[in-house]
C-alpha cells in the first residue's frame, strides 16, 4: 500500500464526494501507512499469500509476521470492513479466525 501525499489527497477527495474507498493489499507495510489512510478507507481486501509462516516465506521470500500483525490490528483497532484470504484457500469475512 503506497502512501504519499497524493494518495492521501485522492482518498480524502473520494470520501468527500461520497465514493467508497477500498484497498487491496497484502499488508506488508508499516502501521504508520495504514493508520494515515485509515480515515478514508471503507474496506480492505487483504491478500495473505499463505497463513502458514514457512509456506508464506517459501512463496514470497518474506515472513508473514508483519502482514498478520497488521491484519490483527486492523481487525481490533479500526472500524473498517475487512475481507481476507490466503489466495482463496482460507477465506474469512469480518473477524479473522482466532487461530491466526
Amino acid at each position: 500500500m503506497l502512501v504519499c501525499d497524493e494518495t492521501e489527497k485522492l482518498f480524502r477527495g473520494l470520501k468527500e464526494e461520497g465514493i467508497s474507498v477500498g484497498v487491496d493489499t497484502c499488508g506488508y507495510v508499516s502501521w504508520e501507512n495504514i493508520s494515515r489512510l485509515a480515515p478514508y478507507i471503507d474496506f480492505f481486501l487483504w491478500d495473505v499469500k499463505h497463513f502458514d509462516a514457512e509456506r508464506h516465506k517459501e512463496l514470497t521470500g518474506v515472513s508473514n509476521d508483519l502482514i498478520l500483525e497488521n491484519l490483527r490490528r486492523v481487525d481490533k483497532e479500526l472500524d473498517i470492513d475487512l475481507y481476507a484470504s490466503d489466495s482463496g484457500h482460507d477465506a474469512f469475512r469480518g473477524k479473522y479466525p482466532g487461530s491466526l
